[in-house]
């Protein structure tokens, strides 16, 4: 059974990952009761005999609204160097990080959106944070050798109501859960990738994030497509 390191497992999909997952996998849990994702130390020690680190902490908008663009940036970006670093110093050669849609932009045309379009990150500094945070990946990559999986999820469904606009083309930026854990597990058992970004969205000709990629690469089919919720 592999041992995957967790952070930010306390979230909604933290919690999810654990309960869905945590049969299949030896899964460490690291929240903000248990240790300080701005503290090396403390990352490096926690994170020790793992085999695969998934990255989910962050200052996320919906959980801590208000939050100062410092703090945002601290825990989102040199929180995520410092899982790379540690990844690197306890020699883990594996690390799936939770980016966003927001680190390429939600925006309001030229839908679908690719996964190599030109970044416009939304909701201020935590898109700023997540796309810094995608950089530091392939900077990491590069110079360790780390095999690094970069997810952008869509807002979460249900942790988020979905409320789909009325007189306009309905696009959907929203993921259902069960698809989320279904992208993770197939980059967990993933030996190929060794840098990659991709999008977790629904599949259908109003997703607003093209999935192509995720399908090619990792074999994602996703099964809930939210277009019975928008007729």
């Amino acid at each position: 059974m592999k041992k995957v390191f967790l952070t930010g497992a306390t979230g909604f999909v933290g919690k999810a990952i654990i309960e869905k997952l945590g049969r299949n996998y030896d899964i460490k849990a690291f929240s903000r009761t248990l240790g300080d994702i701005r503290n090396i130390e403390e990352v490096l020690k926690a994170s020790e005999g793992c085999e695969i680190i998934v990255h989910m902490a962050s200052i996320t908008p919906s959980a801590h609204p208000g939050a100062a663009d410092k703090d945002v940036m601290e825990v989102n970006v040199e929180g995520t160097r410092n899982v790379l670093e540690a990844a690197v110093k306890n020699g883990i050669k594996k690390v799936i990080y939770f980016s966003s849609v927001c680190a390429v932009g939600v925006r309001p045309e030229n839908y679908p959106i690719k996964e190599d379009a030109v970044c416009n990150p939304t909701l201020g500094s935590y898109g700023l944070s997540k796309l810094k945070g995608e950089e530091l990946c392939r900077e990491y990559a590069d110079k360790h050798a780390l095999n690094i999986i970069c997810l952008r999820p869509a807002v979460v469904f249900p942790q988020h109501p979905f409320h789909p606009a009325k007189g306009a083309i309905p696009w959907i930026i929203f993921v259902h859960i069960d698809d989320l854990l279904l992208m993770l597990k197939l980059a967990l058992e993933d030996q190929k990738i060794k840098f990659g970004i991709y999008h977790i969205a629904p599949e259908g000709k109003y997703s607003a994030f093209d999935i192509s990629l995720a399908k090619k690469d990792l074999g994602y089919k996703p099964s809930f497509n939210f277009e019975e919720l928008i007729k």
